[in-house]
């Protein structure tokens, strides 16, 4: 039988594009890590898109990136639902950053490329407004009309969020992610966490108070969703077959990655508590069941099946078992502490600072493919 299941891995620069490759990734994502939803300039995309090109292969490499969710909004409501300044403004803008990315990937690597539509905080009306906007600026385009639509849901476990929030470790991830915002009434101080110097970099101009409140995670009511995990599944497949995008990609927002919290649950998962053994025991969100639900009513609907969300190597190899599993995402787990050569110097193991290791990406492929 043959297949079309790829590898996507996220890169930030030429570098680890290549290391990618020689890994055995199919699908080059571009995104920065250093923001808390992988945002990257189009300049970057294009220098990552060059060097995937002067790569030698024989595979066809397709490219992605996303246009996020967070640089759409205007504001959000006390319930977490963005707010829209007028009519169709989140829509529009959305539709104008998912050129500007197709243009930035261009079509000469693939003709074929991925623009990734996260969908967070929106409710189910405003993401159907969002994706019809996309899908029929994108066809109607000259140049990027045969460009691949794939929406992004996060998933969301409130509870384990809840227990977890006021972790001090989670607490500064977050902070360094900038996933916050100034709040006279916030219950945590930057000033405990940061230097004056700091501080005085961070505080935007005429800021009254060094207090703020995260950005939290909200219940799938609140976004008119289902809470029961396969009614709400099938809600948003069907509202994307409806609109006309090519797949959908299941992740979690950036708080779950920061406290551990992943797409799959695993009995592996309790033993996993980092490399030294001191972080919080590793959780799932879906069963392998639910995950088996999704990728199959994706393909009942016509549509691709794309799986990202802390996915670790023991995941992979139980999420590959499914035939309709059309592509695992994967950054973290396929990045390492950098080294420098010269003065033997290691980096830090934050988010921003490891770097993708070809030997790692290798552990993810499909068990069909041949490196």
């Amino acid at each position: 039988m043959t297949r079309n299941r790829r590898l996507l891995i996220s890169v930030f620069s030429p570098q680890e594009a290549r290391e990618a490759l020689i890994g055995g990734a199919r699908i080059i994502d571009c995104e920065d890590p250093r923001t808390s939803l992988g945002n990257i300039s189009p300049r970057q995309i294009m220098r990552i898109a060059a060097s995937v090109l002067s790569y030698k292969t024989d595979a066809r490499i397709q490219m992605s990136t996303n246009i996020g969710e967070d640089q759409l909004l205007f504001r959000r409501g006390a319930n977490g639902i963005a707010m829209q300044k007028f009519a169709n403004e989140i829509a529009g803008k959305a539709a104008q950053a998912a050129l500007g990315v197709a243009a930035a990937m261009g079509t000469v690597v693939h003709p074929v490329n991925i623009i990734k539509i996260g969908v967070d905080a929106m409710d189910i009306e405003l993401i159907e407004e969002v994706l019809r906007e996309i899908v029929c600026t994108i066809h109607r385009s000259d140049t990027y009309n045969h460009a691949q639509i794939v929406p992004v849901f996060f998933l969301r476990d409130v509870e384990a969020w809840d227990g977890r929030k006021g972790n001090a470790e989670v607490i500064q991830r977050l902070l360094d992610l900038r996933e916050f915002y100034f709040d006279d009434d916030g219950d945590i101080d930057v000033a405990d966490y940061y230097t004056d110097a700091q501080i005085a970099r961070l505080l935007p101009y005429c800021a009254r108070t060094t207090r703020i409140s995260l950005n939290q995670v909200y219940p799938y009511r609140n976004f008119g969703f289902a809470n029961d995990m396969h009614c709400m599944l099938k809600q948003i497949v069907d509202l994307c077959a409806q609109v006309g995008v090519d797949g959908l990609m299941l992740d979690t927002p950036i708080q779950h990655k920061v406290m551990r919290v992943g797409m799959l649950r695993h009995p592996r998962n309790a033993q996993d508590r980092g490399a030294d053994g001191a972080m919080p025991p590793r959780e799932g969100i879906l069963t392998i069941a639910e995950a088996r639900f999704f990728c199959q009513y994706c393909h009942w609907a016509g549509l691709e099946a794309y799986l990202a969300g802390s996915i670790q190597d023991y995941h992979a190899e139980e999420l590959w078992e499914i035939e309709e599993l059309d592509s695992i995402a994967v950054r973290e787990s396929a990045s390492a502490v950098g080294r420098d050569p010269t003065s033997m110097q290691i980096g830090g193991d934050t988010r921003h600072e490891r770097r993708i290791k070809r030997e790692l990406v290798a552990k993810f492929i499909p068990p069909e493919q041949d490196l």
